[in-house]
């Protein structure tokens, strides 16, 4: 399976001398750091391998930057680092088995603990339900631990790459997938490609 990841040169650095390159929460973004340990236990969940280390974190890599004609990301766009900073874009091919796809979209629910709905009727009925009770999503952290369960058992949703929640109508080939996996290996990179982000 053939994925592009976007790194750091000082992460290309670690990777090109260590020979492999792990995620960790001292790299991770703090605000973010709750839904990448619940990506990690989902990986944990679906993959054949993980590492015992409880705390590697997962490294996010694209099967489908923009969709099925623009998979590798085009490094003319911003946002793929912070203005400035040098970095590579990585081509990797990494076995199946090793890697959990996602809707990068949808993904966007788990990082501001957001409930992912099937449908508009479905989003409302679970605002009906909170609201009847004075509660809101808003305040993920406060809310009774069953409601937070529904909340965290609807992100599973994203994986569901064939399926319409949060995207009706929207097809595999014109989705943003994104790929985790629990490191990279110099062996699987095929091009490196330097760059500094806009």
């Amino acid at each position: 399976m053939v994925l592009w990841t976007i790194q750091t040169l000082q992460a290309w650095k670690i990777l090109e001398s260590k020979g492999f390159l792990q995620g960790t929460a001292a790299h991770a973004i703090p605000d973010f750091l709750t839904a990448y340990r619940w990506m990690a236990g989902q990986m944990r969940r679906c993959l054949e391998w993980s590492p015992l280390d409880g705390e590697v974190l997962p490294v996010w890599a694209w099967y489908q930057w923009q969709d099925r004609r623009r998979r590798k990301p085009d490094l003319r766009f911003k946002a793929h680092l912070p203005p400035g900073t040098a970095g590579v874009r990585l081509e990797l091919e990494v076995r199946r088995d090793t890697v959990l796809l996602s809707d990068f979209d949808l993904w966007h629910c788990v990082l501001n603990r957001w409930y992912l709905p099937l449908s508009a009727e479905d989003d409302a009925a679970f605002d009906r339900v909170l609201q009847a009770r004075g509660l809101e999503v808003a305040a993920f952290d406060q809310l009774p631990a069953v409601y937070r369960r529904r909340i965290e058992d609807s992100w599973e949703r994203i994986f569901d790459l064939g399926g319409n929640a949060g995207a009706p109508n929207t097809p595999l080939a014109e989705r943003s997938v994104q790929a985790t996996l629990w490191r990279l290996d110099l062996s699987e990179i095929r091009s490196v490609t330097y760059f500094t982000a806009r």
